[in-house]
């Protein structure tokens, strides 16, 4: 992803600390909120979902919900005892959480813009006196407040998190580490691509498998660009300069 983010101490001066507490305590309220609220999903789709293999785990907005509440979690223990030394498992639950629920968010909106029944799958109507036979097929619409904490502000939560209270480390690196932090961008991103081929979409079920390559490359180019975009708005933000480095001895290096 980014380069690695460290927490900024007092980005907003005295207000910093309350700030940062409110932000994790929100966050992880609303992954509550979405988790509890789950059986009111299936519910309305007459989902069979918690009975299949895998269960829940086999949709790409569970795992990136899992992983922010993984993240907010850590992150919220370090405000309420700061000796804790998490600052390292932080970083690495931000770092890869973040471009997974950007991709989520993307993704979910826009399909959900152009035709829902690709990520939710419409649900079937039978005529009660011959249940053979179908009436209609219509959308389920999801009410906003659960749609919103799956789909939406996981990813809001940690944009704010990344941009407004984490810094890189370092104001630059060397060739070597340059080249180490690409090729760890591309690595994310390319798990996080390749994890749609493993979870159940009926856009997937929709797509012939040259389609499918299509779409995993697709999503693997929006991670890379994403958190390049990402990289470069919080660099503004924090007046970051990713300039020359100060080697063992002293002396920089273009």
């Amino acid at each position: 992803m980014m380069a690695s983010p460290s927490e900024d101490p007092r980005p907003f001066g005295a207000l910093t600390a309350p700030l940062r507490l409110l932000l994790h305590a929100t966050a992880l309220y609303s992954s509550y909120f979405a988790f509890t609220h789950l059986g009111v999903l299936e519910q309305l789709l007459d989902s069979i979902i918690p009975d299949l293999f895998g269960g829940q785990s086999q949709f790409l907005t569970m795992n990136g919900l899992g992983a922010t509440t993984a993240t907010f979690a850590v992150a919220l223990l370090r405000d309420l005892v700061p000796s804790l030394p998490l600052g390292w498992l932080k970083t690495a639950l931000l770092s890869a959480s973040l471009p997974y629920e950007f991709l989520i968010t993307l993704l979910y909106w826009g399909l959900r813009l152009y035709d829902p029944s690709l990520v939710v799958p419409p649900k079937t109507i039978y005529d009660p006196a011959d249940p053979g036979q179908v009436l209609r097929v219509e959308n389920v619409p999801i009410p906003l407040a659960i749609d919103a904490s799956l789909h939406g502000f996981p990813g809001l939560f940690l944009l704010i998190e990344y941009l407004a209270f984490s810094r890189a480390r370092g104001g630059g690196s060397s060739d070597r580490h340059g080249n180490g932090d690409r090729g760890r961008k591309t690595r994310l991103a390319w798990c996080v691509a390749a994890g749609l081929a493993y979870v159940a979409y009926p856009l997937l079920e929709a797509l012939s498998a040259p389609q499918r390559l299509v779409l995993y490359s697709g999503c693997l180019a929006i991670v890379l660009a994403a958190s390049v975009a990402l990289e470069k708005v919080h660099d503004a933000l924090h007046g970051h300069a990713r300039g020359p480095t100060v080697q063992s001895g002293g002396k920089k290096r273009a």
